[in-house]
């Protein structure tokens, strides 16, 4: 059996994803995770007041459309690689065009035998916008469409002190690959935490933005890989257990060892997660201590 999971990597994935994963592993199936990307190359615009029209820096722009296009393809094989690393057979596509004519192309090129999408609809499925990408591939789509709700993440259950706390500190991800800390932020977008984000390349970075205008009080988690150029992991955490104290730790990493796991663990560290990175261990653990920390405030 073939799915093509679409999804748009600006609107929580990771929930698409997540439903797309458990739905292979009951039926086995042959994941095809796409991203259509689309590009508007505008090189002209009109200032205010005035019927001139300027051009822009055709390269300029050029160079960031490529930007994007690397960013997404790096978010995309991050997923690819978490289906693949609970045994499923994924492959990833990105692929430039009109998003719904996109998606029925493909799932016709690939004999897919299932869609599944998201949206950020409510209701059902009458209720969605005229001309959205869900209601365009339900009209027009010859196989099966799976719609997965997105909804925003809700604070509505926590009381209000709990919510001041937990709405005040930043999560610092430390890792040197840039594609693995966007992955972290979009998965952790949708859970319940209302924090932002830091990020560091390695120790080094860590210690200026501790030293920095982003103190130690503003920092609620971090979350730390091993194995970095410069200053490590294991540094940047004894640094952070000797200044920082209060500041809970994740650890991840791609060299798994059982020592350094218990030595971890004396060091106070909460969660040693090993890569590829579970998104949905990783965000029920922040979640889990983003809550004990509301709890002892």
């Amino acid at each position: 059996m073939n799915i093509l999971v679409a999804i748009d990597l600006s609107e929580s994935p990771q929930i698409v994803v997540g439903q797309a994963k458990k739905l292979a592993k009951a039926l086995s199936a042959k994941v095809w995770l796409l991203h259509v990307a689309t590009v508007r190359l505008d090189f002209s615009f009109s200032p205010v007041g005035s019927d001139e029209v300027t051009y822009r820096d055709a390269g300029g722009i050029r160079d960031k459309v490529a930007k994007k296009f690397r960013n997404e393809h790096r978010l995309l094989q991050q997923f690819s690689r978490e289906l693949r690393s609970i045994g499923l057979d994924c492959t990833a596509l990105l692929v430039e065009g009109p998003i719904i004519e996109t998606i029925l192309d493909e799932a016709a090129k690939l004999s897919a035998d299932m869609v599944i999408l998201g949206s950020r609809g409510k209701g059902a499925v009458g209720r969605f916008l005229l001309g959205s990408t869900p209601e365009g591939v339900l009209h027009k789509s010859s196989v099966p469409v799976l719609i997965v709700p997105i909804h925003k993440p809700s604070l509505k259950k926590v009381s209000p002190l709990k919510k001041e706390v937990m709405a005040k500190g930043k999560i610092l991800i430390i890792d040197d690959e840039p594609d693995v800390r966007e992955w972290i932020k979009i998965y952790l977008s949708s859970a319940e935490t209302g924090c932002d984000f830091l990020e560091a390349g390695n120790g080094e970075e860590v210690i200026k933005i501790l030293c920095g205008e982003h103190n130690m009080m503003n920092i609620s988690l971090a979350i730390c890989d091993i194995q970095m150029p410069k200053v490590n992991g294991i540094e940047c955490i004894d640094f952070l257990r000797q200044q920082a104290p209060g500041i809970p730790i994740i650890v991840l990493t791609g060299f798994p060892d059982v020592e350094m796991a218990a030595s971890l663990t004396k060091k106070g560290v909460k969660a040693y997660l090993t890569k590829p990175i579970d998104g949905e261990k990783l965000a029920d653990q922040v979640k889990k201590t983003m809550r004990s920390i509301a709890d002892r405030t």
